[in-house]
């Protein structure tokens, strides 16, 4: 079983992500000095007459990592030098997202503007930490055609049941 399966941050992030909709469900915490200060998942800001699918293709959803920033924010946290942990599924097939790098470019703005350090990403021995610096240029490969450069990204075959989660 890969490390990061045990890992109670990996495992929140993911439990986060079940409540997003979409091709892709992402799960995003925000650490500072130990404690989570912001929890997001990807969430729809459209009215609801809309359907999800035109909601999603004209960027009118909020990511994950810009919700977790939401919620921090709301609750007067500061988030200069804080990290943000990120992790998520592909709900049709159920397969874990491993990364070795950051692949959203539409929130490299707002994470860069909060102050935001580092950026973490699940690999299967543990936590791939991303300073910003890094995860910006890392995320400006996924443009144009993005789901499918993410999964082609995906390392391994792990998927929700291996964790005990389900939809």
């Amino acid at each position: 079983m890969p490390k990061i399966f045990a890992d109670p941050l990996y495992r929140d992030c993911i439990q986060t992500a079940t409540r997003s909709k979409g091709n892709e469900r992402y799960g995003s915490l925000i650490l500072k000095e130990g404690r989570v200060i912001g929890r997001g998942f990807n969430r729809a800001i459209a009215p609801p007459a809309f359907r999800l699918e035109r909601v999603l293709k004209q960027g009118m959803a909020n990511h994950s990592e810009v919700e977790a920033l939401h919620d921090a924010l709301m609750h007067l946290e500061d988030t200069q030098g804080a990290d943000l942990y990120v992790a998520g599924f592909f709900p049709r097939t159920g397969q874990l997202f491993m990364h070795r790098t950051f692949t959203c470019v539409r929130c490299i703005p707002y994470l860069q503007e909060a102050g935001i350090e580092n950026i973490f990403v699940p690999m299967p021995d543990g936590w791939k930490k991303r300073p910003m610096v890094a995860a910006a240029r890392e995320a400006t490969t996924f443009t144009n055609g993005t789901h499918s450069k993410r999964l082609d990204s995906v390392v391994g075959e792990y998927y929700l049941d291996s964790i005990g989660v389900t939809l």
